[in-house]
């Protein structure tokens, strides 16, 4: 959910206000009131015209942060919301507020602060809003840009005002119908249990998926980079698919199994570089709840290498580099030219891993500069100083000095060739554009990579379909939703075409 910042709104204005007020309303944001002591009526009268009235303070609790609000500040919108439309009178004291018309001074004390009202034992604040109808946010989104045309635009002649309601209110005159399309559902492939990774890791995953089951390209990409004969990957498929598993429980695994090897040594076994940073400081937080709640948190340790990172912490990073690397490629330049952190956080690597997160977006000038940066990083990991466990028996060189792999993920891709060929033909094509394009960046064989897409479930009608309660029209729908997105009346037009008309 979105934050807007009540001090940035009463800077910029009513209209910053009333919008903000929709968004609350809609419960598409939170407000937080850091920093403002005092509010006027006219302004809370604004923030609050389009949020129910009927709303309580529980439902309140789920849009305003109340924690984030002055003693002044939470009295001010309790006396509002109370005065707008509560069934029982509460007063508010200086610094606390109690139910009934009067407070006894003896009772001060022990009446309850401002911000309880606003929160919920059973709704916490970060609850998750309810689902949107996307048809009614459309509705309440163009009847308030209506109100605002007319309001803008007032004409005083009558015969121009009527005629500007009449244009304004022709269908699709202020926005388009909306569209809508089902994807199904991706196969299902391995149980968790049945993989390659640790138990307590699996258990995290089945836990926090709601299914036994991973799909099917999740347990294919972590066999594959688990497995004896590991090599250069290409994970694509689409959003939601679970596609960062594919290679974060792999480098994960790969961790618990070097710490276990050479008893918690410090050195890098992965190195996992993002196109933005925000895409690093979630996963970052994501591997260290991995970590957390299977119980390797001590044993694995994560780090970032951004913009953010402070002499200190770099410091700390040389004499204890980490088994897990996040970074960004223009950060990771910088450390392959920064000498003393490139001697020494690169020093006893036991490098597996280079993840390229969303390699799609690594095209043109930008593609060349990484694919030459990739091509550094590989020299350098070669040259490192070893001077830790340096001979180890021939059982342990494997572990000792493991094959790098290369490894990215990237958005559905299509060969531009694709065009009506057979589903094999066009996965084949797919394929060979997607190594050859990542055979470029990584220096690799492009005969070496292999590309693992989503694969989705086919939709069975079940035999309740025929009753006439779930018409067998609806699964057709499905389907037609899932081959293109349509419109509402793109999609009655669909259904008079495929069911005739009844003679009467």
């Amino acid at each position: 959910m979105n934050t807007i910042y009540l001090k940035d709104i009463l800077q910029q204005g009513d209209d910053a206000i009333a919008a903000a007020s929709t968004f609350l309303g809609l419960k598409m944001a939170q407000l937080d009131c850091s920093d403002v002591e005092t509010i006027s009526g006219e302004q809370l009268s604004l923030l609050f015209s389009k949020i129910p009235p009927s709303w309580e303070f529980e439902e309140l609790g789920k849009v305003l942060i109340a924690e984030s609000m002055s003693e002044t500040l939470g009295i001010a919108f309790f006396e509002f919301v109370n005065n707008r439309g509560s069934s029982q009178p509460l007063v508010a004291q200086t610094n606390k507020i109690s139910y009934g018309t009067q407070t006894p001074k003896k009772a001060v004390q022990d009446v309850t602060p401002i911000s309880i009202y606003f929160t919920s034992p059973s709704i916490p604040l970060s609850t998750a809003p309810s689902p949107l109808n996307p048809i009614k946010v459309l509705d309440k989104v163009i009847a308030e840009y209506r109100d605002y045309l007319l309001t803008e635009f007032r004409a005083k002649d009558p015969q121009l005002k009527a005629a500007l309601e009449k244009a304004i209110d022709q269908p699709l005159f202020l926005a388009q119908e909306p569209f809508y399309q089902a994807h199904r559902p991706f196969k299902s492939g391995e149980k968790w249990q049945n993989l390659s990774i640790d138990a307590k890791l699996a258990r995290v995953m089945q836990q926090r998926s709601g299914s036994e089951f991973a799909y099917l390209h999740q347990s294919q990409a972590i066999d594959h980079l688990l497995g004896q004969n590991a090599s250069p990957l290409v994970v694509t498929t689409g959003t939601g698919s679970g596609k960062t598993e594919t290679f974060l429980l792999p480098v994960i695994q790969n961790a618990i199994a070097d710490a276990a090897q050479f008893r918690r040594q410090s050195g890098l076994t992965a190195i996992l570089v993002y196109p933005m940073n925000a895409l690093a400081n979630d996963q970052f937080l994501r591997i260290q709840n991995y970590l957390k709640e299977s119980g390797w948190e001590g044993a694995i340790s994560v780090a970032k290498y951004d913009r953010g990172t402070k002499l200190k912490e770099r410091q700390a990073l040389r004499q204890n580099p980490p088994h897990i690397l996040l970074t960004n490629y223009m950060m990771l330049e910088y450390l392959l030219v920064r000498p003393a952190d490139r001697e020494d956080i690169f020093a006893n690597h036991r490098c597996r891993f280079l993840v390229l997160d969303e390699v799609h977006t690594y095209r043109g000038t930008l593609g060349s500069n990484i694919a030459l940066l990739v091509r550094r990083l590989q020299t350098h990991l070669k040259d490192a100083k070893q001077d830790w466990c340096s001979q180890v028996p021939p059982e342990l060189q494997r572990k000792r000095y493991p094959e790098f792999l290369p490894v990215a993920t990237s958005a559905t891709i299509k060969s531009v060739a694709e065009g009506e060929h057979s589903p094999q033909e066009r996965i084949r094509l797919r394929d060979e554009a997607v190594q050859e394009f990542f055979s470029k960046i990584s220096g690799v064989n492009k005969s070496s990579i292999r590309v693992i897409g989503e694969e989705l479930a086919e939709l069975q009608t079940p035999p309740q379909a025929v009753s006439p309660s779930i018409p067998y029209i609806l699964w057709d729908l499905n389907r037609w939703l899932i081959r293109s997105p349509l419109s509402i009346s793109q999609i009655v037009k669909k259904v008079k075409q495929e069911i005739p008309e009844r003679s009467h």
